[in-house]
């Protein structure tokens, strides 16, 4: 765990990244969030390994569906999906991104994930999510967010699963 001490309209404001995995685990979309932010050395960035619910994109129920309309399943349907997943991953992005603004009332607030992992059946999805509360570049937050994805990818930290 980690805390940050920022400004917003009303003063100084303290932030654990305990606070922040909470905002997470509300969220239906995470079957598990763990806070990983003390294992980089980074200022003012929260960083957390998590897992996609894997309900949200239910493999067996996309064949079904594909069946129903009598077409084939295919490797570009494969990867069909797997965009479908950044897509949704994303959008959780910016819907998380816009409750830290208005929960803390802050305005610097920046996120972005990797995903580091997907099983067989691609309906386990892993990947570090990153949030950062000063003003950084996009392409060094998602830099930033490669590098942990792979090091949870090798098994380097000791909160891998």
């Amino acid at each position: 765990m980690i805390e940050l001490v920022l400004k917003n309209k009303k003063g100084d404001l303290k932030i654990d990244s305990n606070d922040i995995k909470e905002v997470l685990e509300y969220k239906d979309d995470f079957e598990f969030v763990t806070d990983i932010s003390d294992t980089i050395n980074q200022k003012n960035i929260m960083v957390y390994d998590c897992k996609l619910d894997p309900d949200i994109f239910d493999i067996q129920t996309i064949e079904e569906v594909i069946n129903d309309l009598k077409v084939s399943i295919s490797d570009f349907d494969i990867s069909i999906k797997f965009e479908d997943i950044k897509a949704y991953i994303k959008d959780l992005c910016d819907e998380v991104e816009s409750d830290i603004k208005e929960i803390y009332d802050i305005e610097e607030v920046r996120c972005y994930f990797d995903i580091y992992g997907i099983n067989e059946s691609i309906n386990d999805f892993r990947f570090v999510f990153l949030i950062s509360f000063d003003e950084i570049k996009i392409s060094s937050l998602m830099s930033l967010a490669q590098l942990i994805g792979k090091r949870q990818l090798q098994g380097k930290s000791k909160y891998y699963n």
